[in-house]
Formats: structure tokens, sequence, C-alpha cells
């Protein structure tokens, strides 16, 4: 996707969930188009930006790739500061991924809510590596969800790249809605949180199988 000038909004997205669930491959593919089969774990965090078109509007997306092992979850609730919207990721053939996520779920909404307001960020439940054969039916899947308050969840395939750009267009769509409403500029920029990840001063802007 061709990159576009004066985004319209600027969203700082985390990507968190358990270790091995294809967090950071999603990120590679999503922005370079690639995919890397060999596992090498995130410590701490990670940066990517890339910018989106969402219903005609300009929404520059900064991904923080947060390490998923459990000895860094007590530290990485710190990069959570500023956060517009999440995913979690889990990987559809172990359930105990599933419950970890829900976890992770847990203490998202218990630190982060949206511009300083009592809701919680937009959140997406992607259930990755739906290239192989699996077992969970769309209704264990559904409950899952449901169980963690998520907006919606998705069926996933990093190797396939298939739901990827989908999953992100509906986060940062339910996203653009809540910073409408909000109409909180001035917080935003207060308490953003951004990295520059481009070498260049970044101002927030103004402002298949899947289930939902």
């Amino acid at each position: 996707m061709a990159e576009v000038e004066d985004p319209q909004y600027l969203f700082k997205l985390i990507v968190i969930g358990p270790g091995k669930a294809g967090k950071t491959t999603f990120i590679i593919r999503l922005i370079h188009d690639e995919f890397e089969e060999s596992y090498v774990p995130t410590l701490g965090v990670d940066f990517s930006d890339k910018t989106f078109v969402v219903d005609g509007a300009a929404v520059s997306t900064q991904f923080w790739d947060v390490g998923g092992q459990d000895e860094f979850r007590s530290v990485v609730k710190y990069y959570y500061r500023g956060a517009h919207c999440s995913l979690v990721i889990c990987d559809i053939l172990d359930p105990r991924s599933w419950e970890k996520a829900l976890k992770w779920k847990s203490d998202l909404d218990a630190t982060v809510s949206f511009s300083n307001s009592d809701a919680p960020i937009p959140a997406i439940l992607l259930f990755n590596k739906c290239d192989l054969p699996y077992k969970a039916t769309d209704e264990e899947l559904e409950e899952i969800a449901k169980k963690g308050k998520f907006d919606a969840w998705y069926k996933v395939s990093v190797k396939d790249d298939f739901g990827l750009d989908e999953a992100v267009v509906e986060l940062l769509r339910r996203t653009i809605s809540m910073h409408d409403e909000f109409n909180d500029t001035e917080s935003e920029e207060e308490d953003s949180g951004f990295i520059d990840v481009t070498g260049k001063e970044t101002t927030p802007g103004g402002g298949g199988c899947c289930g939902k």
C-alpha cells in the first residue's frame, strides 16, 4: 500500500499475547509482506509503523510489538501508556494459548483506558495459524472472545497472509469511531507515549473466516 501524506489520525497500536503465537511475524508480514519461519522471542518491545487508509481517512499506525514471555508481563505494562488500540494474538492450535490471551487482555483493561476515560481501548482477538489443521469450532472461539470482552475476533494465517489487513482495518475503524466520539486531541498529545521510529517529527492528527 502506498504511503499517504498528512495522516488524519495517529494511533499507537500495541500487539500483545502469549509467546510463540506469531506476534512479530504478524507485524513483519503486515509491514514488509515477508514471512519468517524462525522463532526469535521479542525482548521488551519493538516498533514499526505503517499508514492505512480506512474509509477514506489516512491513519498512521505505530505498532508496538510487546514480548510475550511470562517473565516480561510485569514490565511490559509500562508500554501500554497512551495506547489507542490493541491486537491480542494467540495460537488457534493451543487452548492454553487462548487462556493466556485472556490474561493479557485482563491486564490491558486494568492498565490503560481510552483517552483517560473509563472506557477500555478497542481490542481484537486474533487466532493465528488457521492454515494448519485445528479442532476448535467457531462457537468455542466466539466464547473465548466474549469471555475476554473483545470487540471482535478473527482467524488469521500469517504464513498465508490471510485476514491480517481485514482485522487491522476493522480495529482502526473502531478506534477512529471512539476517537471522534471522545474528541480529546489535547489529552492524546500530552500522553501519547509515541516513539519516533521514522527519524521524522510526528504530530498526532486531528480529529476468510472471521468472527465479530
